[in-house]
């Protein structure tokens, strides 16, 4: 809706047409945020079907590090491809999808390093237990021959 509480049914060079068959002229015109994209970050190939920006599926190639790397290429440049593919009919509409997966690139972010926290921790805890008990098994096991 805009100020005057009429629906928006059409954009065409700052004039938007109302229900009531006046025009009304807006100056203030919708952008696409075309920032990071912690969508296309955190999500890469899924996001780049899902918006049609398929030079996300770059990351698919098997070599080392690519995909690593591919990350953050789809987080700078993923709104930009997304916008240019067309598939979204208005700024604003773009703008609302981004938004989303912005926010749920961020949740996916979170999550991936709490669980690699978590395997970094866990890995701190298991390894000296694994050594210690290799050393005492293998310390015993001398003493009991020699003794």
């Amino acid at each position: 809706m805009n100020e005057q509480g009429n629906t928006n049914y059409g954009n065409a060079g700052g004039f938007t047409y109302n229900p009531d068959g006046t025009y009304a002229y807006s100056s203030h015109k919708s952008e696409p945020n075309l920032g990071w994209s912690w969508g296309a970050f955190a999500f890469g190939w899924l996001w780049g079907i899902g918006n049609h920006a398929y030079l996300t599926l770059i990351a698919l190639i098997p070599v080392p590090l690519l995909g690593l790397v591919w990350m953050f290429v789809n987080g700078a440049l993923g709104k930009k491809w997304a916008w240019e593919s067309g598939k979204f009919a208005t700024a604003e509409e773009f703008n609302a999808a981004q938004k989303t997966w912005d926010r749920a690139g961020i949740a996916a972010f979170i999550v991936q390093l709490a669980v690699l926290f978590l395997i970094i921790a866990l890995i701190a805890i298991i390894v000296p237990i694994i050594t210690l008990g290799v050393m005492e098994t293998t310390s015993s096991s001398y003493m009991n021959g020699i003794i």
